[in-house]
């Protein structure tokens, strides 16, 4: 008998549980782009400080 009540709730309440769902899998979709986005943005900016470092060092070096 309960689970049978859990069932006729799922059915009724069908239309927000597919909205909760997607709003849930697209906030940690966009989250995760983001936080990888920002990964990839902090180490190109590391990369391109190294790499006028490196310049600038070589630069030294030919003198």
């Amino acid at each position: 008998m309960y689970a049978d009540k859990n069932y006729h709730f799922m059915i009724r309440n069908r239309p927000m549980l597919i909205i909760m769902l997607t709003g849930v899998s697209f906030s940690l979709i966009f989250d995760s782009f983001h936080l990888l986005s920002y990964h990839f943005m902090r180490i190109r900016s590391q990369n391109l400080k190294l790499g006028s470092y490196e310049a600038v060092s070589n630069l030294d070096k030919d003198v």
